[in-house]
């Protein structure tokens, strides 16, 4: 019973987080990058998840890293 009880506060706690609330609240899309020939580098805009990223951007693929771009409907 002790086992189901700490489960189901691990589980709220994980579903409530900033980073899960990020991921929850991007709408839109990627843009579409392939093709799109960069240099590799790490920017204060390079991101390894949503949550990093203002609202109406997502963290997409960019280059050889991910980036917070615009989201597209």
């Amino acid at each position: 019973m002790r086992a189901i009880v700490l489960f189901a506060v691990v589980f709220v706690i994980l579903v409530s987080s900033p980073e899960a609330e990020g991921r929850r609240n991007k709408g839109g899309r990627c843009p579409n990058t392939s093709g799109l020939i960069t240099t590799c580098q790490v920017t204060e805009d390079s991101c390894t998840s949503n949550s990093q990223c203002p609202r109406g951007q997502r963290c997409c693929p960019y280059g050889c890293g991910s980036r917070c771009l615009n989201v597209v409907p």
